[in-house]
């Protein structure tokens, strides 16, 4: 229990931290969001008896969330009222990115969500995601929907990191 506490601890400061803001160039076209990934993932399969550092393979999939903030807001100045204009609104909210094809039929695959989803024309989007460095998004045969991005409680997990070792956290 104590470790699952320092996780919520650890991960509401981690929330608190990594507001990455995106703001794409605006080109006045509908640009669709795809996704990166980092040629190593932190999660290791096997870390005895040395840590190594694996690329995160093209049949992994990750889940993503987004919050819009309009133009001239931003998380030091947003609104606690669900009703302003300026309080964060889900955008994506826990997608399954997969490497899939650009378009259908393409050979050429990027990260990306099921859905399509489009850059907005205005403001910003602030991303969260998580793999489990696998192909799904089950911990032990329960889906990992456990795993959540709020604006205001951040990022919340019941997932005890001693068995469960390769979650990242992005």
């Amino acid at each position: 229990m104590k470790k699952l506490f320092y996780f919520a601890a650890a991960a509401v400061a981690l929330a608190a931290c990594a507001k990455n803001e995106v703001i794409p160039v605006n080109s006045g076209e509908n640009q669709e969001i795809t996704f990166n990934v980092a040629p190593k993932t932190k999660a290791d399969p096997d870390p005895e008896p040395k840590p190594k550092k694996e690329a995160f393979s093209t049949n992994n999939v990750f889940a993503s969330w987004a919050y819009y903030l309009p133009t001239g807001t931003d998380w030091e100045h947003k609104s606690n009222n669900p009703n302003d204009e300026r309080y964060p609104k889900e955008y994506i909210s826990g997608a399954e990115i997969a490497y899939r094809e650009k378009t259908e039929g393409s050979a050429e695959k990027v990260w990306k969500a099921e859905k399509t989803y489009y850059w907005p024309k205005n403001g910003s989007l602030t991303f969260f995601a998580y793999s489990l460095n696998k192909g799904n998004l089950k911990l032990n045969e329960a889906a990992a929907s456990m795993v959540m991005c709020d604006p205001f409680q951040g990022i919340y997990a019941n997932i005890d990191l001693s068995v469960d070792k390769n979650v990242d956290f992005l």
